[in-house]
């Protein structure tokens, strides 16, 4: 019909060219008026008719998601012959590999079940191991490969579900960690490598660059952004303006020693997450230091924590390190700091709170930094000025700087010597930045995905594939 209304508006354009010379001005004003709106509805027609072919795609894709978030919710009856799972050989786990849109979906969950059993049958994961592993000509490096991409194909259709609004039906449940710790977690693995693979998309919408955001208060309070503010109001906001104290620091690489830190927390955690309290445990320093993990809003928390690791790592000389593994966390931990301060000030909303809120507290905080860093020229001044403020022994602290330097001060006492402090802050700061990951907020992870994406998505992720929806209050262990 389209095809056949161009041809038509073409013929009409051909007649009138040839056929319009002597006739009076009326006609040819006719007959132009008539072809003019012959050209508007051949354009109407063709963008109907790409919208519907839009809407047609947009709809096959919906109707393949909530396929397989209905099928995810008898997958557990289907997998009980199989019991116990495996992870690493996938028995027990019938994820759908391929072919919901063979499957119709109906009212009834039961209706999927008996086109499945009808021969209107998906492929699931645990019939494509099998069937890599019998596989002749091809290395075990090779099967491997292929094994953690099917798999990473299998989890991206879950992760659709949180994109689509679906709830994840193996939410909380001990088969879906048991998966991503068996699964996610071979020797070797780097996790940007394994997050790019296995969580977030095919290759063709894998935009991460494998960066960190990074920004340190103590550097940037005093920031003062009023040229990048006139490009804003010169380009009538189409430039969002910044706020003060926003100086954006240079992103840095995602290391392996960073990612694996993460990637080992998380294992060694078994998923149970929390605010970093655990690690406080672990060194013996709950007792002294847990006051500075109950804060009202985790903004606090973080930019309080940010605030000591800062102080930590000017006050140990920057570039300065006796022993490897003490280089080694206290990149982990300076990484991970500048990061969660990144977020803070440029994406509050991949944070917990409400990102007016954390706009709120970054604001007065930067204010505060200005107020107790007056005539602060030098890292040096600033380190004392910290110090001043810890030697008042204030028991109730009012400022995040004011219980930055508090902390701190406790923090250096209850250390016995450099190693110590930097592995506590490493391993604190892994087990945090876990801690902040679950979230409703989907929006925004595929907003960022398009702007070349952000760590604490492929962390977001993690925890889903996990099962992990959600994480406790308070900060105690899921």
């Amino acid at each position: 019909m389209v095809r056949q209304h161009l041809l038509q508006t073409i013929f009409v354009l051909w007649l009138i060219v040839n056929t319009t010379r002597g006739h009076n001005m009326s006609y040819r004003v006719v007959t132009w008026a008539f072809w003019s709106l012959s050209v508007f509805k051949a354009a109407a027609m063709v963008a109907e008719f790409l919208v519907g072919r839009s809407n047609d795609v947009a709809s096959r894709r919906r109707m393949g998601v909530e396929v397989i978030a209905r099928y995810m919710e008898i997958e557990e009856s289907l997998a009980a012959g199989d019991q116990p799972a495996n992870p690493r050989t996938m028995k027990g786990y019938k994820y759908i590999f391929h072919g919901e849109a063979t499957v119709a979906p109906m009212s009834r969950d039961g209706d999927i079940l008996a086109q499945i059993s009808s021969g209107k049958s998906v492929v699931t994961i645990d019939r494509v191991y099998p069937w890599i592993d019998d596989q002749v000509g091809y290395s075990e490096v090779e099967k491997d490969l292929a094994r953690d991409i099917c798999l990473a194909f299998t989890l991206y259709k879950l992760l659709k579900l949180r994109l689509y609004g679906y709830i994840h039906a193996a939410a909380g449940s001990q088969k879906a960690k048991d998966l991503i710790f068996a699964r996610a977690f071979p020797g070797g693995y780097r996790l940007q490598q394994q997050l790019d693979d296995e969580y977030m998309a095919p290759p063709k919408m894998n935009y991460w660059e494998d960066n960190l955001g990074e920004y340190v208060l103590l550097e940037g309070f005093n920031h003062r952004p009023w040229v990048w503010n006139l490009l804003s109001w010169l380009t009538l906001c189409l430039v969002e303006p910044r706020r003060q104290g926003q100086k954006r620091g240079r992103t840095k690489h995602l290391t392996r020693e960073v990612s694996g830190a993460v990637l080992l927390s998380f294992k060694s955690s078994s998923g149970r997450l929390t605010n970093g309290i655990s690690t406080l445990r672990r060194h013996g320093l709950s007792s002294r230091l847990g006051w500075a993990c109950t804060f009202p809003n985790l903004t606090d928390q973080i930019l309080v924590w940010h605030v000591v690791t800062t102080r930590c790592d000017w006050a140990s000389g920057r570039g300065r390190s006796r022993r490897d593994d003490d280089h080694q966390n206290r990149l982990v931990a300076r990484r991970l700091s500048n990061y969660c301060a990144y977020l803070v000030a440029f994406v509050p909303e991949m944070l917990p709170d409400p990102s007016y809120i954390a706009q709120q507290i970054f604001d007065t905080t930067v204010q505060q930094a200005r107020d107790h860093f007056d005539g602060c020229r030098t890292t040096s001044s600033v380190l004392a000025r910290l110090q001043e403020i810890q030697d008042k022994e204030r028991c109730v602290s009012s400022t995040i700087i004011e219980k930055a330097a508090l902390l701190g001060g406790q923090l250096r006492m209850a250390m016995d010597n450099e190693e110590r402090l930097w592995q506590m802050l490493a391993e604190f700061w892994a087990e945090f930045i876990l801690f902040l990951a679950p979230s409703d907020n989907v929006d925004i992870h595929v907003e960022m995905l398009g702007a070349g994406g952000e760590f604490m998505t492929h962390l977001w992720a993690l925890v889903y594939n996990a099962g992990i929806l959600t994480r406790p209050d308070g900060g105690a262990s899921v």
